[in-house]
């Protein structure tokens, strides 16, 4: 009896511990989340941010990818182009504005990376969004 009550107690202890390390790392991610969104028109990397939070880089990504169940790249990429669409559905600001709003230095990188994202260039997304109105 006092062997099972012992391996109760390791085992509540070690589901503690687990416990402990993955609001950790939640709260890590969060805040890496939280950076990203509140700096979005700035440069941003992996590494930067995994040096932030006092990471290595690649401990950071896999931290990162198991929590979100996405890459941090891509969801850098996914935000950038989600405040891009906002930006195209809601303002009449030019092209290359909107780039520069949401980290991109060059229009034309930012086209190619938009029509990768939506399937469609920034301007046509616009047209289209405006003829639903």
């Amino acid at each position: 009896a006092k062997t099972e009550k012992i391996l109760c107690e390791t085992k509540k202890f070690i589901e503690g511990l687990h416990d402990k390390e993955e609001a950790a790392i939640h709260e890590l991610v969060g805040q890496a989340q939280m950076y990203i969104r509140n700096h979005l028109s700035e440069e941003l990397s992996v590494t930067g941010i995994a040096q932030m939070l006092f990471l290595t880089p690649s401990y950071f990504s896999r931290l990162f990818k198991k929590a979100v169940h996405e890459g941090c790249n891509d969801y850098i990429i996914r935000l950038r182009m989600e405040k891009a669409q906002t930006l195209l559905e809601s303002t009449s600001l030019k092209t290359g504005e909107i780039a520069l709003l949401v980290g991109y230095q060059d229009k034309n990188y930012f086209s190619l990376a938009f029509k990768k994202f939506s399937g469609i260039s920034p301007t046509a997304y616009r047209e289209i969004v405006r003829n639903q109105l």
